[in-house]
């Protein structure tokens, strides 16, 4: 994508008047970041895609917001405005800003489709497995940006956790790493069943049941959940990201407001335009057998269309 005329450039500060979904820090331990649709002087347009917001602040009207220390630039807020400063790689960070980490753990049809998204669309991500050498080779493929560790690292230093294993590996892990969880943004992507034996699948769980309520009630207490990613078929991932002229929908579920503007973020670098459809419970609407499943709708509807489903 070429670089629009009003990017800011690195190091620069933008205003995003607010409010908007995406135009806020994450916080509680989260830098401030928005998505490259969010982080331009017009909002909704798109600029350079891999632009990261390093640090945010809002202040009284007409109290000058500095940058980062060592940053060039500063800018004065106004009534209901938040001042964000980008990075797109070419500037260090300066010290005490650090950026997002984002792991996902399985590699399989789902994660190692994702991963590719993510790291297409300019987020850096660790991958990890039970298979070192096949998160090795991945990372190989999908060049800087992706990194290979341990599912131990991976857990250790993410920010946001993707869990994207079977449901009952990712009840082994919680039961595994138990509190080193807390904090953590820990998003699910899976869907309870299992071969029917007549070329199909069946829930594993009771039908009123979701894994994502489910998982959440396994985590611990200061752990983040948010249903994502498993509402689309594994292939639709690669076709359907970057849809034009309108972008297909990425569902998520959410309690914690902030873990789930994380995840946003995440969706809309992936290719989709993310739509929330309520609290976790809720989830059992975007996994397999639910009415807002692409196996269950037949195709993947945009945002617009899906708000109507909601």
């Amino acid at each position: 994508m070429d670089r629009p005329r009003d990017m800011a450039a690195a190091g620069a500060a933008v205003r995003v008047t607010g409010p908007y979904p995406h135009s806020r820090c994450v916080g509680h331990g989260f830098p401030g970041r928005l998505t490259a649709r969010a982080a331009s002087r017009r909002p909704g347009r798109e600029v350079t895609r891999g632009t990261r917001v390093v640090h945010g602040a809002a202040g009284p009207p007409g109290r000058r917001r500095a940058g980062p220390p060592g940053w060039p630039s500063s800018m004065c807020t106004r009534p209901g405005e938040r001042v964000y400063w980008l990075s797109d790689g070419s500037l260090p960070l300066p010290p005490g800003v650090a950026t997002v980490t984002t792991a996902i753990v399985g590699l399989g049809a789902i994660g190692s489709r994702l991963a590719s998204g993510l790291a297409d669309g300019g987020e850096p991500v660790l991958l990890a497995g039970r298979d070192i050498e096949k998160a090795q080779e991945l990372a190989g493929r999908l060049g800087e940006r992706a990194t290979a560790v341990s599912t131990d690292d991976a857990v250790e230093r993410a920010d946001i956790l993707i869990l994207s294993v079977w449901f009952d590996t990712i009840k082994e892990l919680i039961a595994h790493y138990g509190d080193r969880l807390n904090g953590t943004v820990v998003v699910d992507p899976s869907n309870p069943i299992a071969p029917d034996g007549k070329g199909g699948f069946t829930k594993t769980i009771p039908k009123n049941e979701s894994s994502g309520t489910v998982i959440a009630g396994l985590l611990p207490p200061g752990a983040r959940p948010v249903k994502a990613f498993g509402t689309l078929m594994a292939d639709s991932l690669t076709t359907a990201a970057h849809r034009t002229p309108h972008r297909a929908v990425g569902f998520y579920a959410a309690d914690d407001t902030e873990a789930g503007d994380a995840v946003a973020a995440l969706i809309r670098t992936a290719g989709f335009d993310p739509l929330r459809v309520g609290g976790i419970d809720q989830s059992l609407r975007i996994e397999v057998f639910g009415d807002l499943h692409e196996g269950t709708l037949g195709t993947i509807p945009t945002a617009e269309e899906a708000r109507s489903l909601l």
